[in-house]
């Protein structure tokens, strides 16, 4: 007996950022496997990585977004897109982030604002619109933040 039968999710559908490579890419990629349907969300196509999950049977939808200008009206867009094109919504993945290296000194203004609108206003937007969502139809959901470096 495989393990992922013991933890399928079959009929969830899942969104996940930054999907087109990496981390993201095998988040999805693992949740398809466990039965899931996708929706992924990349400033970068995730048309590889889509597919790759349409191989296995999973329907995937995709949307090219650079999410460091992500807000209230945006985040409503994904879940709303991802609603229309997949009927549900039940796990979001907040997986996409990025690192600036570079001395304190010679930071930038833009470096810092860019890191901070990824890494955190736009896992603070999705999950808020993700909980709305699940609120607003009365059902469960799973939001995932992650953070590497």
């Amino acid at each position: 007996m495989s393990i992922l039968r013991s933890f399928h999710l079959n009929n969830k559908i899942a969104i996940v950022t930054g999907a087109a490579r990496g981390i993201g890419r095998a988040i999805a990629i693992g949740l398809a496997q466990a039965g899931a349907d996708l929706f992924l969300v990349d400033r970068d196509s995730s048309e590889k990585t889509a597919k790759d999950i349409g191989k296995m049977g999973r329907r995937c939808g995709t949307d090219v977004l650079d999410i460091s200008g992500m807000n209230k009206a945006i985040a409503k867009g994904v879940i709303d897109q991802c609603v229309a094109e997949l009927g549900g919504f039940n796990i979001l993945v907040n997986n996409a982030g990025i690192i600036r290296r570079s001395p304190a000194l010679e930071f930038s203004e833009q470096d810092w604002q860019q890191v901070l609108d990824i890494n955190l206003n736009s896992v603070f937007f999705l999950s808020q619109a993700a909980a709305m969502y699940f609120v607003g139809k009365k059902q469960a959901g799973k939001i995932i933040n992650l953070a590497s470096m």
